[in-house]
C-alpha cells in the first residue's frame, strides 16, 4: 500500500536594504518551497488490540524529526515512535508533523473487529 501525500508550502522572507539613508526595500516573497510528506501505512486494516508502526518521510526533509497524533484516542493511541494501539472499533486519522512545525501528512487506517472463534 502506499502512503498518504499532502503537499505543503514553505517559504522564507528577507529585507535588503539600499544606500545608506534610504528606506529599506523589501523584494517579492519567493516562490514557496514544496514539502511533500509521505505517511505509510495508509488504508489498512487494524485488528483491535493490534500494534503497528507507522512510517513518516519527506524528500525534503530527509532527516526530519516527527511527531505523532491520532484524531480520535478513544480508538487508538500513538507512541512518540509512531507505534499504533488499537482500543475500538472505528477509522481513524493518524499524523505526522515535522517537529515543531506545521507540516503534517495524514494515513488512514480501519481498526477492525476481532474474529469470534468458530466451535
Amino acid at each position: 500500500m502506499t502512503g498518504g501525500q499532502v503537499l505543503l508550502l514553505a517559504s522564507s522572507f528577507a529585507v535588503i536594504t539600499g544606500c545608506e539613508g534610504d528606506p529599506p526595500v523589501s523584494p517579492p516573497p519567493p516562490a514557496p518551497l514544496p514539502i511533500t510528506v509521505f505517511v505509510a501505512p495508509n488504508g489498512v486494516g487494524l485488528m483491535n488490540g493490534a500494534t503497528l508502526q507507522m512510517h513518516a518521510s519527506s524528500p525534503e526533509a530527509p532527516h526530519a524529526v516527527w511527531s505523532w497524533g491520532v484524531n480520535d484516542s478513544a480508538l487508538a493511541s500513538i507512541s512518540v515512535t509512531g507505534v499504533v494501539t488499537a482500543k475500538h472499533v472505528g477509522d481513524l486519522i493518524v499524523q505526522a508533523c515535522i517537529a515543531n512545525t506545521a507540516l503534517c501528512g495524514n494515513a488512514r487506517l480501519s481498526i477492525l473487529e476481532l474474529a469470534s472463534p468458530s466451535h
